[in-house]
């Protein structure tokens, strides 16, 4: 399908949405509408725009319906959608983000007396494995003592490190990850719990850390691991893991965010290095690289961008997804910014004609309370994507339903599972749904669902009942 078909009927779908707002509806329709009524959510409260992609341009076929589809709402992670839809149409899928380690010495006898410098490129997945490998180079090349400091170059971005307590008070949570060019394994470690019954429980992170020593102050009670209720808290290189554990949970697992980025991106190297059989006896500061640095190593991330915004979609990692919305901007200017990349996102669109007057994108997350947008323009950007020659391509970027990220859980043992792919978005009082269905009857359509309600919660199931009433009637 050309992109000019696309064009062509995202302009009458925008005068059907004008005209005919409630074009489409049926009697099982509004039953889902009165569905959400009889949990306490108000039609004022959602808005669904339900579009059928085009199989031909004369005369136009198709069908456009939903509600409330021109008022703004909060889409929480859906708004990903916009990010990753626009990084993948300007980087290209196959793009590959580097990472480089650099020095102002020499290495003589498998002796650095000099600093390494790391230099982020804005890697959205830059890993333990990773990590792992850059140091089996380092080390094959020679390379067995570092004396000299750990510098951090972030510079790419010219956002400050943000503070991980202003969304919700909740700082240690991974999602309240912050952007940074020169980010490590989304700066979040694995905390893992095994319990050997008769032995005391172990428990160990991953990736592991340097200087930093564990101490199990766990009690054990009766029941499973619905009875854990475990808190971290790191102060001078010892992590205290305390709280309740059940005695018949066999092993149990979260992710904690324990340092800021440079700390924890060194902790991280230094530990591997140290595993290898290296040493290193400096410490970590932030600094800019010299120009005549000498090249340790370039790393080029083995993961192309598509597979990284598979990742963005189908497990809503907010991390990786605001340092990606960074990159839109840091492609043309020496310092990346939010408000760079707004505007680039802003000149995106207005090469396709569209006009998202209402958008509110902030960091290109969703993880704001002051994102906006409609369902009529995520549905329309959505039909665009369907115009380009990689559409299958980022179609399987979204989750597919009952099996893959954040909706494997979801449609279990139905037979909508694997023909629809929907991105979800959630935080309190807000739930999403934007995406693709492919029906029982062969047809293409996008979906969108907004709910903004102190209810919303409630609504999965029936915002399921709609995704499915969909793929059996259409």
């Amino acid at each position: 399908m050309s992109r000019f078909f696309f064009k062509f009927f995202s302009k009458i779908i925008i005068l059907l949405c004008f005209l005919a707002p409630g074009l489409g509806f049926s009697s099982d329709f509004n039953k889902i509408l009165n569905d959400f009524k009889k949990l306490g959510i108000p039609k004022e409260s959602i808005g669904i725009s339900i579009t059928k992609a085009p199989t031909q341009i004369y005369p136009v076929k198709t069908e456009n319906f939903g509600i409330n589809q021109n008022l703004p709402f909060n889409p929480a992670s859906v708004v990903k959608l916009v990010t990753t839809r626009v990084a993948l149409d300007l980087m290209g899928g196959n793009h590959r983000f580097e990472t480089t380690l650099t020095t102002n010495g020499e290495v003589i006898n498998g002796v650095l007396n000099a600093d390494v410098f790391i230099t982020g490129g804005g890697d959205p997945k830059l890993v333990i494995e990773d990590i792992e490998q850059i140091v089996t180079k380092l080390r094959d090349s020679g390379l067995n003592e570092i004396n000299g400091n750990w510098i951090v170059d972030d510079s790419l971005f010219g956002e400050s490190e943000i503070n991980p307590s202003n969304f919700d008070g909740q700082p240690f949570k991974p999602y309240n990850v912050g952007p940074n060019a020169a980010m490590v394994n989304f700066k979040s470690s694995q905390v893992i719990i095994r319990n050997f019954h008769k032995r005391r429980v172990s428990i160990m992170l991953k990736p592991e850390l340097a200087g930093v020593r564990i101490k199990n102050n766990l009690k054990k009670i009766r029941g499973g691991c619905n009875k854990n209720l475990i808190s971290t808290r790191l102060n001078n290189g010892v992590l205290r893991v305390f709280g309740k554990f059940g005695r018949k949970c066999k092993k149990h697992s979260f992710y904690v965010s324990l340092m800021n980025h440079h700390q924890f991106g060194f902790s991280v190297f230094k530990k591997a290095w140290n595993k290898s059989g290296g040493k290193f006896t400096g410490s970590v500061f932030k600094g800019k690289t010299p120009e005549n640095s000498k090249l340790l190593v370039k790393w080029k991330s083995p993961r192309p961008l598509i597979e990284l915004i598979k990742d963005i979609n189908s497990m809503s990692n907010n991390p990786m997804a605001r340092t990606l919305f960074l990159n839109l901007s840091a492609r043309t200017s020496k310092q990346a910014s939010i408000e760079k990349s707004k505007k680039v996102v802003q000149k995106w669109l207005s090469e396709r004609n569209f006009a998202f007057p209402e958008m509110i994108i902030h960091n290109g997350s969703g993880l704001s309370r002051e994102v906006r947008i409609t369902s009529h323009n995520l549905t329309s950007l959505l039909i665009d994507a369907l115009g380009d020659s990689n559409a299958f391509d980022w179609i399987c970027t979204l989750p597919m339903v009952g099996l893959e990220g954040t909706v494997s859980k979801r449609f279990k043992n139905k037979p909508i599972v694997g023909n629809a792919w929907l991105k979800t978005g959630s935080l309190k009082g807000v739930q999403a749904y934007s995406g693709y269905i492919r029906t029982v009857k062969k047809n293409w359509f996008v979906l969108t669902i907004l709910i903004n309600d102190e209810f919303a919660e409630k609504a999965k199931k029936t915002m399921d009942s709609l995704v499915e009433w969909v793929y059996f009637n259409k």
